[in-house]
């Protein structure tokens, strides 16, 4: 009976998240999903604390990422999901009364679409593909899956080959589509870090998968 509730409930998250996939899509971090980038060089001395408490004043409560544009750190590069042309030339304007000297050329060889502006270049960064961010990971953990399921099913043979080899890959299956669904659901934005979680989370499947698999053969 318990069994059945878990499984329930997993397969009603699965179903909520692939609803919300389907209409909403997946919620994407600024590194992957579709962004603007502002690109500034600066030639005196600045700190990068205050080039952000000028933006924070133009944005508000926008999600934003900054950053120095070097290693020189001769500018910073801004990234954002939102920003309207009327805030960009305000924060130029801002930008001016507190620096005198700043000048505009390229420094980003990135694909996307440039604008300029007085001071600031503005790239248009295209959402992600979705299939690309998962691609390096889809070969290995087909190999993983197969190989440890069909080691499961040999290793356990005698409490069933083809029982242990469906429970051993709905659980793995499951527990990775309850993971994306989460995500789905929580709205939480895809990043490396969410990824590499996933691989943990994959992972730790595999291992539940082999401990119910002995616990069949108790």
């Amino acid at each position: 009976m318990k069994n059945k509730i878990i499984i329930a409930l997993f397969v009603l998250i699965i179903i909520i998240g692939a609803v919300i996939i389907n209409t909403n899509g997946i919620n994407l971090s600024l590194d992957y999903g579709e962004a603007q980038k502002l690109n500034i060089q600066f030639t005196e001395s600045f700190e990068i604390a205050d080039v952000e408490n000028i933006l924070k004043e133009v944005i508000g409560d926008s999600i934003y990422k900054i950053d120095y544009i070097d290693d020189f750190k001769a500018g910073v590069t801004i990234t954002t999901k939102s920003i309207t042309d009327e805030q960009i030339d305000n924060f130029e304007s801002k930008l001016k009364e507190k620096y005198q000297t700043l000048k505009n050329e390229e420094v980003s060889n990135e694909e996307g679409d440039i604008h300029t502006h007085d001071i600031i270049q503005v790239m248009e960064m295209p959402i992600a593909n979705a299939f690309e961010l998962i691609e390096i990971y889809i070969t290995p953990f087909i190999i993983t899956t197969v190989v440890s399921i069909l080691f499961l099913g040999i290793i356990f043979r005698k409490a069933g080959i083809l029982k242990v080899i469906l429970q051993a890959l709905g659980i793995i299956i499951g527990i990775t589509l309850v993971y994306i669904s989460a995500i789905a659901i929580l709205r939480i934005p895809v990043s490396e870090y969410i990824i590499a979680i996933g691989v943990f989370v994959y992972g730790a499947s595999v291992l539940l998968a082999t401990l119910y698999a002995k616990s069949i053969k108790a």
